[in-house]
């Protein structure tokens, strides 16, 4: 007798193929099937997705899931977290936009997907083996060694990843080298008959970036800049004969042009505010370009008349905190894309209409967007965006900012760009080398500071934080193949793993006063939210379950209290909430008005934080604050402090990193004295998040030490 299609309750009856959504999912096999694509899924995947299709729309909560899958073995929810992810990715769902498993914040999940009788003829073509001692139940586990544990582990580990690279037919295009040379070829940008690429290149000396025009199969490039400073962001004419560039120099940066073929560059548009990214209109009559028309207000997008030279503001300005970058022209030159920075770190793509108004947010899922380009068509575009261990190339739908996984393409691809006559691509192969370095302080005040690497690895380490004792140090790393939280010793060595999420962010770790917990955020199902972890090791515990964003700054001295930036009202603030038995409802909010990042000071009277909507670093009393007014700038004229993370509290000051890319200095201001000193002077490529012992003798900080890069050609990509 054949089953009705009704909705299955009583979970032993899904032992049999059933149907979910699209897919065909065989439990006794541990495979879900689409057509011609089979997916084979973790044991555990599998209990997973069979206890929830057991009852459709049923919120599961957390406890009532790791009790029916896992029976007596005690595992932490970062495990089910992990068993979450790995379902999604099977079946192409998405945490922020769900079509199978939905989150119910701060409770469980449940199926939303339909879910029904397999069709006959799937049942008929699969061998349940019913030779075989049937698979023991989901719901009777009562033994599991720690061996077949730590298998699972793995297993999620590696296959939040690989799942998709198995997923559908090989990819009708083909990916080959464009470019092979020493040194960091980056920005390209394709002609829009796709026969040429210009790009950024630091040449064969590494002594100078200037713009750069390659040919396909002519290995040498012409060489169209020459003059001193960085010349970056090319950008094409309409008509592909002429090369649109931002040159730095003394007067700050400019628009140039200049033939493709090579020849002298001209002025195009004579702006010293141009920050990042231009492009041009496919009528040829405008350029956009992301610009600053003060130093203490965001940048914006900005379009020049080229032949009159009057300039259009399409975003408005904001306080320092937010800035819009990377503006894209429309196939049909009707509306811009364009990237939204916040100080937070977080960055997503707007579209604005060419005529004004309100931008449209299309995304809100990245940690950053390092370029993207329009598919000819105008419906979708093609972004590169880091969402967890690596940069990959993504689709997203303009319409309704679905985002979908472009495969065959491979990690860290940055700077897509895309031809609009033919559909051919481009895009950066990039690699950072970021390394954690320590400066110790000379008690000599003639003395010269002693700087070294104390962490080094050919992945990401960043976010360092010095323990209370300055005896070890909390770190996040990708060694181990995706962000995970690490300490080591002051030194750099016996580096230890203590979080082992799937493939998601995990940053921003801090320790307690006692040094025994570290507080840090990840996002294992989509939303920052902040969890701790005992330093001996263990199943971090969850601190937030929320529906906004929490990213953990650091604790109150007497280890009561964990601070942290939340949107959780609209904007973002910074936060407090109790360690020890933690109440999301209770939390209290510390700032009005916008906040990027906070420390407590050492005696625990005050908070200090920077603002959203005024340069500087301000002071506001712990105890008996009243009014947004009763916070006084104590730090005001050092430029570019309100980066996220660049600055901390240490012996009666601050320390923190100023200045603008190549040129940085670590600084130390005395607020006895109110005297900057230079510390250290930092000429790299980027220079970020700043750690110190109490008395400021060590400081940590983050630079990339080399950025490799080459550029790779997509043919027929569609």
């Amino acid at each position: 007798m054949k089953k009705s299609d009704s909705t299955v309750n009583n979970p032993g009856d899904l032992s049999q193929p059933f149907r979910l959504g699209v897919w065909d999912v065989h439990p006794n096999l541990n495979r879900i099937s689409e057509g011609d694509v089979t997916i084979h899924l973790e044991p555990k995947a599998m209990d997973v997705l069979v206890c929830l299709a057991s009852r459709p729309g049923h919120m599961f909560s957390r406890r009532e899931l790791l009790d029916t899958v896992w029976g007596d073995v005690v595992v932490g929810e970062e495990v089910l977290s992990r068993v979450i992810s790995v379902l999604r990715s099977a079946l192409g769902d998405s945490s922020k936009h769900p079509r199978y498993v939905e989150t119910i914040h701060g409770r469980g999940y449940r199926l939303i997907a339909s879910v029904s009788a397999a069709s006959e003829d799937v049942t008929s073509g699969v061998s349940t083996d019913k030779g075989r001692p049937r698979r023991a139940s989901w719901v009777s586990w009562t033994v599991v060694s720690v061996a077949l544990v730590a298998l699972v582990w793995l297993g999620f580990e590696l296959s939040s990843r690989n799942v998709l690279l198995r997923r559908g037919d090989p990819p009708p295009y083909a990916v080959v080298p464009f470019t092979s040379y020493a040194g960091c070829e980056e920005m390209p940008a394709i002609s829009p008959d796709g026969t040429m690429v210009a790009f950024s290149w630091d040449g064969l000396t590494g002594d100078n970036v200037d713009i750069y025009v390659k040919q396909a199969n002519v290995e040498s490039p012409l060489r169209l800049t020459t003059q001193e400073g960085a010349d970056r962001y090319p950008t094409w004419s309409p008509d592909g004969t002429e090369v649109a560039y931002v040159g730095t120099s003394a007067n700050g940066r400019q628009i140039f042009v200049v033939p493709a073929i090579g020849g002298v560059p001209r002025r195009l548009i004579d702006s010293r505010n141009v920050v990042r990214g231009i492009s041009w209109s496919p009528d040829g009559q405008y350029i956009a370009y992301s610009g600053r028309s003060e130093p203490d207000l965001s940048t914006q997008i900005v379009t020049c008349n080229i032949e009159t030279g009057a300039n259009r503001e399409l975003t408005p300005t904001a306080p320092l905190g937010r800035d819009d970058v990377d503006p894209v022209y429309s196939p049909d030159g009707k509306s811009i894309a364009f990237v939204r920075k916040l100080a937070t770190g977080m960055e997503d793509i707007y579209i604005v209409s060419v005529e004004g108004g309100a931008p449209r947010r299309i995304t809100d899922s990245f940690q950053s967007v390092d370029g993207f380009d329009w598919q000819p068509e105008g419906q979708f575009l093609i972004c590169s965006a880091f969402t967890g261990s690596s940069q990959a190339l993504w689709r997203v739908s303009v319409a309704n900012g679905e985002v979908t996984w472009v495969p065959g393409i491979g990690d860290w691809a940055f700077s897509p760009s895309i031809a609009r006559q033919t559909g051919r691509m481009v895009y950066q192969h990039h690699r950072k080398d970021k390394n954690i370095w320590r400066v110790k302080r000379s008690t000599d005040p003639d003395g010269t500071p002693e700087t070294r690497a104390v962490i080094m690895s050919s992945y990401v380490d960043t976010y360092p934080r010095l323990s209370p004792n300055g005896g070890a140090i909390a770190f996040t790393s990708t060694r181990s193949g995706s962000f995970q939280v690490w300490i080591c010793d002051a030194d750099g060595h016996h580096a230890v793993q203590l979080t082992s999420f799937a493939d998601c962010y995990v940053a921003l770790p801090s320790w307690s006063p006692s040094g025994d917990r570290i507080a840090f955020s990840a996002n294992p199902e989509g939303i920052m939210e902040m969890f701790l972890v005992d330093v001996e090791g263990g199943y971090p515990a969850r601190l937030t379950h929320g529906e906004s964003s929490v990213l953990a700054t650091g604790w109150s001295g007497d280890g009561e209290w964990v601070y942290f930036l939340s949107d959780r009202s609209g904007d973002w603030e910074l936060w407090k909430l109790k360690a020890q038995v933690p109440d999301w409802d209770a939390a209290i909010q510390l700032t009005v008005g916008g906040a990027v990042y906070g420390v407590e000071s050492s005696d625990g009277r005050h908070l200090y934080y920077t603002k959203t909507d005024q340069s500087g670093i301000w002071r506001r009393p712990l105890t008996g604050f009243q009014h947004p007014s009763d916070a006084v700038r104590v730090l005001e004229d050092v430029p570019q402090v309100g980066e996220w993370y660049s600055w901390t509290l240490c012996g009666g000051g601050i320390v923190l990193v100023s200045g603008t890319e190549g040129k940085r200095q670590l600084l130390y201001h005395d607020f006895a004295s109110g005297v900057h000193d230079t510390v250290a002077q930092m000429d790299h490529l980027a220079v970020s998040s700043v750690s110190a012992s109490a008395d400021c003798s060590t400081i940590l900080y983050v630079r990339d030490d080399s950025v490799v890069g080459d550029l790779m050609l997509v043919d027929g990509f569609e």
